[in-house]
């Protein structure tokens, strides 16, 4: 007999039918069926009693609860006619989380069999006609009973389909546990025999505990004819179990459903989902969840006890309420902004329910979850941070001071040093001897006034000041000081020092270029680079040598310093350069700070290049360094050729001034009777009107009485410092015009700002360069240097404090010059010298020797002269 199926999803419509459901229920019926109209147009049949349906007795209802019901006689009224029907309800089941997702509706027309019964009793008495008709009722009995027994089978097959494909275990027993039927799964998880499975008793495969913990569910739900729920734990796998009574017509539990669902995943996440929260509300941190409105969603105990206010609070508050730095842009425009950043970390300030502030780091991150929105923050409290940035900061300012303290003490000597040295290499009866070892004092105090540079270097490299300052200079001469430099010393200690230039004959696996003549980049860090890597290489080297290669390669210089000395075990090459460390035996005695090659380091990579060690203890070491340069065309690549400075002149003026002709008065003020004594015996010889003061209080009543055109200013002074002098003299107005230059031992660019601020024109640090002296003067007083008009000497080491170096024009004005004199206008090349000279005043020298050479009408010499800066 054809059995019709039909689908109830959760809310008790109608999903599916089959045609068979159609024909039996009727096509405009079975459209309009749903667990609600089942109630209205069906009655229960139990024996000779005819109940309504309700949602007791609602087979697809209570499907839709779990419960699998059967009625062997339920009368369907169609258009208000009777249909008998025999129907089965069977929930249907989902495999994430075991929930009914459906009602299964079977049933079977049991119309003509009952109104055979109905025949059959009204003729009961008929016993004729029963008798004639026997034969044709049992014939169509035995026809039912074919067609029930197809129809049950395909339900029975389709039953069968549905429990050999899911996961879950689904077992039916008896009441005292005969397994009726058992899916495969089921089978599986009892570890049972699948051919004698059913008909054994479902307890025999349990332990004697859990036997008897199964048998008082299946009690339990006997009599409460209800279903049950419980979770199992068994070797690290969790199951639901689900216990579903089976009930007769009569109401009465007959059999008992299991469905097992193996939960071990969900549990786990559950698990994870727990530690996640509890993670969350034990944080140290504040958590806050935030929602687009900006009030809270979820805040954790740590963020309670950061502003002071219960959890119930907050999540009536919004963001704005504690955070004390409300931004001015509307919250709206702040969440786009969020959105769009993700996740970021910024610093703000919190306030307390007390209205006590505090600092606070905050992470924040843009999340979306099933369609919403919300802003995760995590908020530290970051006073302790805060001061201990305060103290680092009050520290590091009483570093830099204790630093300018002792860079001021220490300049102070080495200005008179250096200041004495570059006199004495002016002097003119030295011998050769003479002028070597003068040579040497000064080099050496520039070594020592280096390595006071290492320690303020050092503040700068970790305030991140350190600044390169790229100048032009011959390349060549400034190799030849370093090596005059480390030959002596050297061969003070007893050992050798090697020069090699890398070139393609030397070197046959490198393509070497030839030494540029002129370079451009900072020098001064480049010198200070190489005293470092030389010194460290002569001080660890007890015999032996120390060997200094240079190279040029696609405007790259490399230098490579190789020596012989005690080697650097493999373990310390990082830890050489790190600061204040010194490697070697404890017991050997090392001088130095310690900061060299730290600072070297830091200055290389400032630099963009690279610096690499190869050592073997006992053996030796070999320090790489590789430097991007610029050649250079700005500086004059033949010989320094020199003239000493004898006197000056106002610029565009052809006769040096005298006393007698108001020559240039300046005041020189400085507390350091040595460093005073350094000046005037650098200017006194070029024709100055000199004048002395010891203080800030004795210059101001000096420039009050002699109106000096030029203070040379120290900053820090007895009485009144440099500062305050130099305010006050911009406060008269007949003063507006003095210039004031500013000679100080610091050397942080605070006090050189500070100083030009006050109303100074220049700073120079001392040790004062007299050749940076002059030129300042040169520039701020309008004047040009008178030079001794003797042959040019040509010299190999760096003099140029005492001695002025010529600086040619580059060489397209050059070749003009040279174009002027061929043709023998004398006067358009004086003019056209003296235009590049104003606009350049290091051309001042070139200029001067133009003029010499030109007011003797020496035109071969003035040829050659200006040929040699063409060459270049």
């Amino acid at each position: 007999m054809p059995v019709g199926l039909a689908i109830f999803n959760t809310t008790g419509q109608l999903d599916y039918f089959n045609q068979t459901a159609q024909q039996i229920i009727g096509k405009q019926e079975i459209n309009k069926l749903t667990a609600t109209s089942w109630t209205e147009i069906c009655r229960i049949c139990v024996g000779n009693d005819e109940q309504p349906c309700s949602q007791e007795n609602n087979l697809i209802l209570q499907a839709l609860q779990g419960k699998i019901t059967h009625y062997d006689y339920v009368k369907f009224y169609r258009s208000g006619q009777p249909i008998a029907l025999e129907v089965w309800g069977v929930p249907v089941f989902s495999q994430p989380n075991n929930t009914t997702t459906s009602a299964l509706l079977v049933f079977q027309d049991i119309t003509r069999r009952k109104q055979a019964e109905a025949e059959q009793a009204a003729t009961v008495d008929e016993s004729l006609q029963v008798s004639k008709q026997l034969e044709y009722y049992l014939l169509a009995l035995e026809q039912e009973v074919a067609e029930q027994t197809s129809v049950l089978q395909e339900r029975e097959q389709t039953l069968r389909a549905i429990l050999d494909a899911t996961t879950d275990t689904i077992l039916m027993m008896e009441l005292d546990g005969t397994i009726v039927t058992i899916n495969p799964t089921g089978i599986s998880r009892l570890n049972a025999n699948p051919y004698n499975v059913v008909g054994s008793c479902f307890y025999d495969y349990l332990t004697m505990d859990i036997a008897e913990k199964r048998r008082a569910v299946v009690d339990k739900v006997v009599r409460i004819k209800q279903p049950l729920v419980l979770e199992d734990e068994r070797n690290n796998r969790w199951f639901e179990i689900n216990f579903f009574p089976v009930l007769n017509p009569a109401n009465f539990v007959e059999r008992i459903v299991i469905f097992a669902r193996d939960i071990t995943g969900r549990k786990q996440a559950e698990e994870a989902l727990r530690l996640s929260q509890f993670s969350l509300d034990h944080s140290a941190d504040g958590i806050q969840w935030i929602r687009p409105d900006g009030l809270h969603l979820y805040v954790n105990d740590s963020f309670c006890n950061l502003v002071s206010y219960s959890r119930d609070e907050l999540l009536s508050m919004r963001i704005t309420d504690v955070d004390c730095q409300p931004s001015i842009i509307p919250w709206s425009e702040q969440w786009q902004e969020h959105k769009r950043k993700g996740s970021f970390t910024f610093e703000t300030e919190y306030r307390r329910r007390e209205g006590t502030i505090f600092p606070v780091e905050i992470t924040t991150s843009y999340l979306a979850f099933k369609g919403k929105e919300y802003l995760f923050t995590s908020v530290r409290n970051i006073t302790e941070r805060k001061e201990a940035e305060r103290a680092l900061a009050i520290a590091n300012q009483a570093k830099s001071l204790f630093l300018t303290n002792m860079s001021h003490e220490l300049r102070t000597p080495l200005n008179g040093i250096l200041g004495f040295a570059q006199i004495l290499q002016m002097a003119d009866n030295l011998t050769a001897e003479q002028r070597e070892g003068v040579g040497v004092i000064r080099q050496s105090g520039e070594h020592l006034l280096t390595l006071i540079g290492d320690i303020l270097d050092l503040a700068k490299i970790e305030a991140g000041k350190l600044e390169l300052i790229l100048s032009d200079f011959r390349f060549q001469e400034f190799i030849r000081t370093i090596i005059d430099l480390f030959r002596l010393r050297a061969k003070q200690k007893g050992i050798t020092f090697v020069y090699k230039e890398l070139n393609s004959e030397r070197e046959t696996t490198e393509l070497w270029e030839k030494l540029p003549l002129a370079v451009k980049t900072d020098e001064k860090r480049l010198r200070q680079i190489l005293l470092n890597l030389l010194s460290n290489a002569v001080k660890f080297t007890e015999r032996g040598s120390v060997t200094l290669m240079v190279g040029c390669q696609k405007e790259q210089l490399y230098f490579m310093i190789e020596d012989t000395g005690i080697g650097i075990a493999l373990n310390e090459l990082e830890t050489i350069f790190q600061p204040f460390q010194q490697v070697g035996h404890k017991s050997r005695k090392v001088e130095g700070t310690g900061l060299g090659l730290s600072i070297t380091r830091k200055l290389v990579e400032t630099m963009g290049g690279q610096l690499q060690v190869e050592s073997h203890l006992n053996r030796g070491s070999v320090f790489k360094l590789i430097l991007p340069i610029q050649h250079s065309s700005n500086v004059s690549s033949v010989p320094v050729k020199t003239h000493k400075v004898t006197g000056y002149r106002k610029s565009g003026e052809s006769k040096m001034l005298t006393l007698e002709e108001a020559p240039i008065s300046i005041l020189i003020v400085d507390d350091s009777r040595e460093n005073r004594m350094v000046l005037v015996s650098m200017l006194k010889r070029l024709g100055f009107n000199l004048l002395e003061a010891a203080d800030g209080q004795e210059a101001l009543d000096k420039v009050y009485l002699h109106h000096p055109q030029v203070v040379l200013m120290d900053l820090m002074m007895p009485k009144m410092n440099g500062f305050d002098c130099t305010r006050q003299i911009r406060q008269q107005a007949e003063l507006q015009d003095t210039i004031v230059i500013v000679l100080s031992a610091s050397v942080f660019a605070r006090d050189r700002q500070d100083s030009l601020e006050a109303g100074c024109h220049d700073f120079l640090p001392k040790p004062v360069d007299r050749n940076q002296l002059l030129q300042k003067l040169a520039v701020h007083c309008q004047l040009e240097w008178i030079y001794e008009p003797t042959t040019l000497i040509e010299s190999n080491s760096e003099t140029a404090t005492a001695i002025v170096c010529i600086q040619g024009p580059p060489p397209r004005p050059a070749q003009d010059l040279l174009e002027l004199a061929k043709l023998g206008d004398v006067q358009a090349l004086v003019e056209r010298s003296q235009e590049l000279a104003e606009h350049c005043p290091e051309l001042q020298p070139f200029n001067q020797e133009i003029h010499l050479l030109a007011k003797d009408f020496k035109m071969r010499q003035l040829q050659k002269f200006i040929e040699q800066f063409i060459k270049e």
